[in-house]
């Protein structure tokens, strides 16, 4: 399963809005719940709930998305490919491997 840990988490922090107020769900949580949503091809609606309600974190992701947070995220990501098509996503490379 595709998961950020806190490591991973950390490189990208930078890069997304400060949680202000009564967050119920911390922006790691939402990017894994987008992972998840990602990887198994589900609906919204069936994100499992130990993620929290799906729509508190759609509508994060919409608002991140129409903020250019995710464009921000893409491009500043270790790995991240330029785009030739204009205001299209960024696909990440694969991470090299150390040892």
């Amino acid at each position: 399963m595709m998961r950020l840990n806190e490591e991973q988490y950390e490189v990208i922090r930078p890069l997304l809005p400060v949680q202000r107020g009564n967050v119920r769900i911390a922006n790691l949580e939402v990017l894994n719940a987008v992972l998840y949503v990602a990887e198994n091809g589900c609906k919204w609606r069936g994100l499992p709930e130990r993620f929290g309600n799906w729509h508190t974190i759609y509508t994060r992701l919409r608002r991140w998305a129409a903020a250019g947070v995710l464009d921000r995220v893409f491009q500043g990501s270790p790995g991240a490919e330029p785009d030739p098509h204009p205001g299209g996503m960024r696909r990440l490379g694969q991470h090299q491997r150390q040892g």
